[in-house]
């Protein structure tokens, strides 16, 4: 069951995604094929290097998705290898400047003769050479978004030096690469298969902390391939949001308008006593793939985070079958049931308008109010959007910058004001079937006017809502009758719901 439900997901996911464009697809082939550990041998390289090393196809399409919403005008990238996550954000908007911090001139090289038959992928992308601590302080300007996979030592220094250098614009987020770093930041170090990499989980838990707790930044930690975070600033600069919202859509944003609804020499780096120092390839990182993907293109005493874990058995220290089977599962328990918990822990984007619907959710005797006939389902916690990803989709709203938001599907509203906290220009159209979530969420939000003016339910199956809605959507969120996901988005394409520079998100 393990081997259907875990190992067959990434696999999955990969196989329903189509997004790798033929820049993608040179850059992946070309890495596929380079005879990396030759070409180290022969000194080539600064370091020993392997597939493993570069943005996964999963992460990389959604880089060019994030891309595609934002609409950046500057892209910064520290950390290039091979260039597949710079030529998938390169993919991803035509008017994207990307500049890549890469420490290695050989890359650079390696890069630009890959790309040599797509001028119009390469004009649009600027590699400056050179440890990213010293290249990074000469940038000016700002940057709409900024993705960090580099020294895993150094990622608190690279967001300092945004922040003090002004790099960041007002509506720019910070996408944050390798931050569940193999599990180390959660996992007891009595797990670690490989030790040498223990002192770079230890840094990238320190960074996660250190963001978490920083009181002008806020960010979500979601578990894709080996953890992705995103940050940004915590208070919205109104006049530079709307700016950029402008930008974005130069014919205007006043909702009264839109149709309602009834180069730097390479050199060596002198890290502190607590900092770790550039290093190729770690012992262990030899299968055949990188990953499936890359193979697919409140506590008591019996909860079992309590036990100490060095007393446990692990994958690779045991001594008879039954201890190697016991390993397996302590870490299993360790690597995956601790990893949602871990990602929320560090996650601080819930606002208070999200906080209210959620505490209310928890306190509403739903059995009660199924029991008395007050509702048209039985309900609980379960149906409404996961913290996590509400969170996600409120920083998605904050980069998108969507003028109306449509959600097919609501329950208690939790992922509908996390939309609306996220951008304070969005005005967001709910479906929902229950009258009565309608009467509850509108109790809830009575004593916030700011969020609730800019939300209207409408009442009535999807099916038959839908097809009388007018005007374009910027974002939708498909939540609701698995069943008719297909009819959904038959319906928004027919009817011309979605704008040219529209998303649809679905769940479950």
């Amino acid at each position: 069951e393990l081997s259907q439900v875990v190992g067959r997901q990434d696999a999955y996911c990969v196989s329903q995604s189509d997004a790798e464009g033929p820049a993608m697809r040179a850059v992946r082939e070309k890495m596929l094929t380079t005879d990396w550990a030759g070409e180290w041998q022969q000194q080539r390289t600064m370091f020993s290097y392997g597939e493993e090393m570069s943005t996964d196809p999963l992460e990389a399409m959604l880089l060019k998705e994030l891309v595609f919403m934002a609409m950046p005008r500057r892209v910064l990238e520290i950390g290039m290898f091979v260039g597949y996550g710079a030529v998938a954000m390169l993919e991803g908007s035509p008017e994207a400047q990307v500049t890549s911090l890469e420490i290695d001139p050989y890359l650079k090289d390696w890069l630009v003769s890959c790309l040599g038959d797509m001028p119009e992928i390469s004009k649009r992308h600027d590699i400056v050479v050179g440890p990213a601590l010293d290249t990074l302080p000469a940038l000016t300007g700002e940057f709409d978004l900024v993705f960090i996979d580099a020294n895993k030592a150094e990622y608190r220094q690279y967001v300092e030096i945004i922040l003090e250098r002004k790099l960041l614009s007002a509506s720019g987020v910070i996408v944050c690469d390798n931050v569940l770093y193999n599990g180390y930041p959660y996992v007891d170090s009595h797990f670690d298969a490989q030790p040498a990499r223990r002192g770079f989980g230890d840094a990238i838990r320190s960074f996660n902390q250190w963001v978490h707790d920083h009181p002008d930044l806020e960010q979500v930690v979601i578990p894709v391939r080996d953890g992705m975070s995103i940050v940004r600033r915590r208070e919205i600069n109104f006049e530079g949001f709307r700016a950029a919202m402008l930008h974005k859509y130069p014919a205007g944003i006043d909702s009264s308008e839109i149709p309602g609804v009834a180069s730097v020499a390479p050199k060596t780096s002198s890290d502190g006593a607590n900092m770790q120092s550039y290093v190729g390839r770690f012992d262990g990182s030899n299968a055949s793939h990188a990953s499936p993907a890359m193979a697919a293109a409140a506590k008591n005493s019996a909860n079992p985070a309590d036990i100490d874990p060095s007393a446990l058995p692990t994958s690779t220290k045991w001594s008879v079958l039954s201890s190697r089977v016991e390993g397996l599962v302590a870490e299993l328990s360790q690597v995956v049931g601790r990893q949602d918990a871990y990602c929320v822990s560090q996650s601080d984007a819930e606002g208070p308008a999200m906080r209210a619907v959620r505490e209310k959710m928890l306190t509403t005797d739903w059995a009660g109010e199924w029991q008395q006939q007050r509702t048209m389902f039985s309900y609980g916690e379960e149906m409404s959007t996961d913290p996590l990803e509400a969170m996600l989709l409120k920083e998605l709203v904050f980069m998108a910058m969507p003028r109306r938001v449509l959600e097919i599907g609501m329950f208690v509203g939790y992922g509908a004001v996390a939309m609306l906290e996220g951008s304070p220009e969005a005005q967001v159209t709910s479906l929902e079937i229950d009258p009565y979530l309608k009467d509850w969420l509108v109790s809830c939000l009575g004593d916030m006017p700011e969020i609730s003016k800019r939300h209207d339910i409408v009442v009535g199956p999807a099916l038959d809502t839908l097809p009388a809605l007018t005007g374009e959507f910027d974002l939708v969120f498909i939540d609701a009758n698995k069943a008719e996901y297909r009819q959904y988005v038959e319906i928004i394409l027919e009817r011309k719901l979605l704008s040219a520079s529209g998303v649809i998100v679905c769940d479950n």
